[in-house]
């Protein structure tokens, strides 16, 4: 009901009267209706009833005597009543008996069930009365009669129009009557409420509400009236009141606004929109005004903060509390609030009145005034103010630095006082510019300091005006330019001394900037292509040396520029001059932030060089094709002299060891063998300098007993100390010595010792060995010493160089009377050397004997082992023996049947004729393919072949059996044996590699030790 609770009076009279007068209308006609109904439906029921009682009575005969038009006739007369739609008459056994329909469409009832007596009413709004039919207390059937209820709904339809008709008529009459009375009853209180809102919405106390009578209402109007005079008079004087309030605030020059008691605002004027950029509402709260407020430290000011607020709250004025308001566009005012009070003549405070001082204009000044201070203060730069007359009135610090004057001792003296004699014609000058308001900039002149010394300066002079605008006096800013006034002048030496050095330098120098053009050029750079120096700036590189000369290095100008550091070497192909080869280093230039404005280039002409080099090169590599001819040729040279050496030394061997020929005999061949063995050993010695010097020869390291290897060696000397009658002395001071090294290397050490030792002692001398430990920790010394020719110095100097003898000639007879190449010693040194040790030569003199120390260490020197495949050297002193195939396997049985392959006939029919004599089976051929047939045909139990063959060698022979599945143990007969010779046998797969010439004793040993599998390697390859 809250709507009709917000309707006029005179509304609301209206309403309740017309809806009374309508209720009650409605309620009589619903009431009249309902009567009329629930009577008309007791009629009909009472009428259903009675005719079903007499029609079942009239109809018991009929049934009884199954008379169906008697029954049928009974039911007819029920056509009398018009409400009676339709009757049904069932017998006892519910079969339909008789029937009457007032109309065809009427409907029968249906249900047959032995109801008792009753009237019902059925949900179709019809009317149904069941009656049995009995005779007596036996029940014949029963009587079933339909009424229908259409009459009285026509009738209440009718009485419905009559209620809606009467209903209207009501409602108008009662209009008319309630608009009649509402005038009379709402007018005096319609006329109070239009008034009081026309005072409220006009402020205009002068209006009264017109008088309809003396009623409760006359007398309400009258009070009202008496209550607007009296306010019509306060409310005057306090519009008077505010109205000059009002126009004092409006008149303020500052901002300021006035709020009531609930801090809303009231008043305000234009200097404070002005300050808070937008107006605000009036009404509304203070704190709702267009406009952000914080502390003087820039952090929010919360509402109960505001001086507005405080001033409220506590009923007191607020002083000096700095408030910054952020106006709706971002700026910010810096504003001094002056909350007042205002109160009542009791006291209680009903309002605020507030005045806001802006002093963001006022605090810019101060700080820019103490910035401008302190700047002028702090400053390097010495800052002086004076009066037109000259008279210094401004002193700061960088003066008082500058001059030597403290502001006390200068301050109200002439400006005149800082200039020498010579310079004082200036000033006027300057001064005249002064007074036509212009500005002195960079002006460089000469000032004096207190102690008389003079001072170089720039000067900067400013006029200095009053608030009117008068020129009252100059700013003078002076720069102490002394030291950049000693660097020009020594930039300009260097400058001068820098293009001197350039000028001269023996390389080419430029600058490029990042468009390609020259900003700097030596003058080497611009002679050699035909300019000075000063034609080639602003000229660019690509128009200088040609389009395909820049095309040459454009891409690593471009990677300096880029920033990167670049240095390479190449040939130019200059437009000018030619091509050129050119060493070019590009460095990149920056600018103070770091970026990259140009290219330093220093360019270095390397024909020369180049030229060298490739002459160079080219010598380097005939120097290698002479040392690999060199190499070719020794190891041909070495095969060549081998091989006739090999049928020699074995048929020498051979019958040396015969006990059947005489003993003559056997000395003859013994000479021949030890001539032949001497041979050989001269070819090992140049074999073993070529694979030292080659790093061709390999150390196996392992643990070695020094005084065995001593004694080898003296073994391998015992016939020639025997011959010369020579003592040999062995002193050793220790039972055993052991070292990392190659014992077979180290025996050809010591044995090249002993067998110079013995070559330079006359006979019935003396030879002594000596091992100790040596000063130095982990080394043993071994001293091999002679009662020989001895050395002179010139001789010990060059006793270890290769192929040199000692100027051991006397006239008349020759410098090599003791033979040999010389080749010994170089080779003992290079050996040492190898196993890490050092060895000496020492002689007090001629005929006063040698020694010659060898130093070696007891731990091992490195890493470096040979492979399992031993090397044999023909005739060397102390060789090892054959050991077996590193992938190899024993075999079983002697081996007697062996496959001899050699091209020379004269070795072949020697070794042929050596081995059979021991019982060997020989099969021999002259080829490789020979040999390949009968291997592949026969059966051989072991194959000793010559590596250099007519139609392949004997490497690719022993291949070519191994593809084939047949694996014979094989021993290499060659008379190459550098260090390549001895792998690629090893990998083709013969177990032994023996450098010719051989002894049949040699082969001998090398088949024993296969047959046996005894050697130090591994079993034979499967």
């Amino acid at each position: 009901m809250s709507w009709f609770a917000d309707l006029p009076v005179q509304r609301k009279l209206g309403y309740a009267m017309f809806l009374t007068t309508a209720l009650a209308l409605v309620l009589a006609c619903g009431v009249f209706l309902a009567a009329e109904y629930n009577s008309y439906r007791r009629d009909v029921e009472h009428t259903v009833a009675t005719l079903a009682r007499l029609t079942a009575d009239n109809s018991t005969a009929a049934i009884a005597f199954s008379d169906h038009p008697n029954a049928t006739q009974n039911l007819e007369a029920l056509r009398a009543e018009p409400q009676i739609v339709s009757a049904a008459l069932y017998d006892s056994g519910g079969r339909l008996f008789a029937s009457y329909r007032s109309q065809p469409e009427a409907v029968l009832d249906e249900d047959t069930a032995r109801g008792s007596a009753q009237v019902r009413f059925s949900p179709r709004g019809f009317v149904v009365g069941v009656q049995p039919v009995t005779e007596g207390t036996r029940r014949l059937g029963t009587l079933y009669v339909r009424a229908s209820m259409k009459q009285i709904y026509e009738r209440m339809q009718t009485y419905g129009g009559v209620v809606f008709v009467v209903l209207v008529s009501s409602s108008l009459l009662a209009i008319l009557i309630v608009s009649r009375l509402r005038n009379v009853l709402a007018r005096p209180v319609l006329e109070l409420a239009r008034t009081a809102d026309a005072v409220t919405t006009r402020q205009d106390y002068s209006l009264r509400a017109r008088k309809f009578g003396e009623d409760e209402l006359g007398r309400l109007t009258t009070a009202f009236n008496a209550m607007l005079e009296k306010t019509q008079t306060s409310v005057g004087a306090l519009r008077e009141s505010e109205w000059s309030h009002r126009e004092l605030v409006r008149a303020l020059p500052t901002a300021a606004f006035m709020c009531d008691a609930e801090g809303r605002m009231t008043i305000f004027n234009e200097a404070a929109v002005s300050l808070w950029g937008r107006a605000p509402q009036i009404g509304a709260p203070f704190w709702q005004a267009p406009y952000r407020a914080f502390r003087s430290d820039g952090t929010p000011l919360p509402v109960d903060e505001f001086p507005v607020a405080i001033a409220l709250k506590e009923g007191r004025a607020v002083r000096n509390q700095e408030v910054i308001f952020e106006r709706a566009d971002g700026t910010r005012r810096n504003v001094l609030p002056y909350p007042e009070p205002i109160r009542d003549t009791s006291g209680k405070v009903v309002g605020i009145v507030s005045m806001l001082v802006d002093i963001t204009e006022q605090k810019r000044t101060n700080a820019a005034i103490r910035q401008l201070a302190a700047i002028v203060e702090s400053s390097d730069d010495a800052i002086i103010g004076n009066a037109l007359d000259g008279t210094i009135t401004t002193w700061n610090r960088g003066a008082e630095r500058l001059y030597g004057y403290t502001a006390a001792e200068i301050t109200g003296r002439s400006i005149r006082v800082l200039i020498p004699p010579e310079r004082q014609a200036d000033e006027p000058a300057m001064f005249e510019r002064i007074l036509r308001d212009e500005r002195v900039e960079q002006y460089e002149t000469v000032r004096r300091h207190r102690n008389g010394r003079l001072i170089d300066v720039s000067l900067m002079v400013s006029p200095i005006k009053d608030p009117d605008g008068r020129i009252v006096g100059a700013s003078k800013i002076a720069r102490d330019i002394t030291a950049r006034k000693r660097a020009e002048e020594a930039l300009r030496d260097s400058e001068a001394q820098l293009r001197l050095v350039t000028d001269n330098a023996p390389v080419l120098l430029v600058r490029v900037d990042r468009e390609s053009r020259y900003t700097f050029v030596n003058r080497a750079y611009a002679e050699r292509n035909g300019y000075t120096p000063q034609a080639m700036i602003g000229m660019k590189v690509v128009d200088v040396v040609g389009a395909a000369a820049h095309e040459s290095f454009r891409a690593q100008m471009e990677q300096a520029l880029a920033g990167n550091r670049v240095e390479f070497e190449i040939k130019i192909p200059y437009a000018k001059i030619g091509h050129r080869w050119v060493h070019v280093m590009y460095v990149p230039e920056r600018n103070a932030e770091g970026e990259v404005v140009g290219l330093l280039g220093v360019l270095n002409d390397t024909g020369a060089r180049k030229e060298a080099e490739i002459e160079l090169k080219r010598a380097r590599d005939e120097a290698l094709a002479a040392s690999r001819a060199k190499d070719d040729f020794l190891a041909a040279l070495s095969h060549e002299l081998r091989t006739p050496l090999n049928p020699v030394l074995l048929v020498a061997s051979d019958a040396a060891s015969n006990e059947d020929l005489p003993a003559s005999v056997r000395a003859d061949f013994e000479l021949v063998r030890k001539n032949v063995n001497l041979e050989a050993r001269l070819i090992d010695d140049l074999l073993d300098l070529t694979r030292i010097a080659r790093g061709k020869l390999r150390i196996e390291e392992r643990r070695c007993d020094v005084a065995a290897i001593i004694r080898d060696a003296v073994t391998n000397v015992r016939t020639d100390l025997e011959e010369k009658q020579q003592e040999l002395v062995l002193d050793f001071d220790r039972n055993e010595a052991q070292v990392w090294g190659d014992s077979v290397r180290l025996q050809q050490v010591f044995w090249n010792l002993l067998k110079n030792a013995v070559k330079f002692t006359p006979n019935q001398g003396t030879i002594t060995v000596r091992m100790r430990t040596a000063a130095v920790p982990g080394k043993v010394l071994v001293e091999v010493s002679d009662s020989g020719i001895g050395m002179t110095p010139h001789e010990i100097e060059r006793v270890f160089q290769a192929f040199t003898q000692g100027d051991h000639a006397t006239p008349g007879i020759g410098s090599h009377r003791f033979g040999g190449l010389g080749l010994g010693l170089a080779i003992s040194k290079m050996l040492v050397d190898l196993h890490g040790g050092k060895i000496q030569a020492t002689s007090a003199g001629r005929d006063r004997g040698s020694t010659f120390a060898v130093e070696l260490p007891t731990t091992r020197k490195s890493g470096n082992t040979s492979g399992p495949l031993l090397v044999t050297a023909g005739a060397r002193p102390g060789s090892a023996a054959p050991v077996a195939d590193a992938a190899g396997k024993r075999p079983a049985g002697a081996f007697k049947r062996i496959l001899l392959v050699e091209d020379h006939a004269a070795t072949r029919q020697t070794l042929q004729h050596l081995l059979r004599n021991r019982d060997y089976k020989v099969t021999s051929a002259e080829t490789a393919g020979e040999a390949q047939q009968l291997a592949l045909t026969g059966e051989f139990d072991l194959i000793i072949s010559d590596l250099g063959l007519p139609d392949r060698t004997g490497n690719e022979l022993m291949s070519e059996l191994r593809e084939r599945n047949l694996r014979l143990p094989g021993i290499a007969l060659s008379g190459y044996g550098m260090e390549d010779d001895l792998a690629r046998s090893r990998a083709a797969g013969f177990a032994v590699h023996l450098v010719k010439p051989v002894t049949i004793g040699m082969l001998e040993e090398a088949i024993a030790r296969l047959r046996d599998g005894s050697g130090s390697g591994a079993p034979f390859p499967e």
